[in-house]
């Protein structure tokens, strides 16, 4: 009798042990491009610090006449303020890549000339579309406010002196992973003139010589 209590006193130490094990090894497991969240300001820090990325951006670009697809590839580093993006659609200017380092702007291909790419695809060369832009203006608006919806955490900003097109933002993150997943701009009425899917997202894996 007094060894099965013995033994039913070990079994209860071993599984106590067992629980406070797991639950200090779920609050400290973390790595590569995930994370374990527990609130929405943890997805608000999260991605607000993150110090580089690398993802692929669909665009659609949505007006009265026509809608408009590219896919670029992003590529940015906190550290010298670096964005780099890749243009892979359409085929007309697959291949141009633009750089901006810090205020310097640099757009390069042997097949187009940059005035060319300016006037038929004026939203490839503007960095305003780029994630670490949005997460600018988001940190630049005291207005701007995060929040759940149908089970991802949103941020929402509004560019100041921005123009009626672009009147509002929408980041959408998934809660167990913290990556972002798409991104609406919005005009003044509410209705969405740009579409952005992100794919291949990873997070803090690059360096400064990108």
């Amino acid at each position: 009798m007094r060894k099965k209590l013995i033994l039913s006193i070990a079994i209860l130490v071993v599984l106590i042990l067992l629980i406070f094990f797991l639950k200090s090894y779920y609050k400290s497991f973390n790595f590569g491009n995930n994370m374990n969240i527990k609130s929405i300001k943890d997805i608000e820090e999260y991605i607000l610090n993150i110090e580089s990325y690398q993802l692929v951006a669909e665009i659609t670009v949505n007006s009265n006449k026509n809608s408009n697809k590219y896919i670029v590839k992003e590529e940015y580093v906190g550290e010298g303020n670096i964005y780099k993006q890749e243009c892979i659609e359409p085929k007309e200017i697959s291949g141009v890549t633009i750089t901006y380092n810090n205020s310097e702007l640099r757009i390069e291909n042997t097949r187009l000339k940059l005035v060319k790419i300016y006037e038929k695809y004026p939203y490839i060369v503007e960095n305003t579309l780029s994630l670490n832009s949005v997460l600018e203006e988001y940190l630049d608006n005291t207005e701007s406010k995060c929040y759940e919806s149908s089970g991802e955490i949103v941020l929402e900003t509004r560019k100041k002196n921005g123009n009626k097109y672009t009147y509002s933002k929408k980041l959408y993150i998934e809660k167990e992973s913290g990556k972002p997943v798409k991104l609406e701009i919005l005009d003044v009425t509410q209705k969405t003139l740009i579409h952005i899917l992100y794919s291949e997202v990873k997070i803090n894996e690059l360096r400064k010589d990108i």
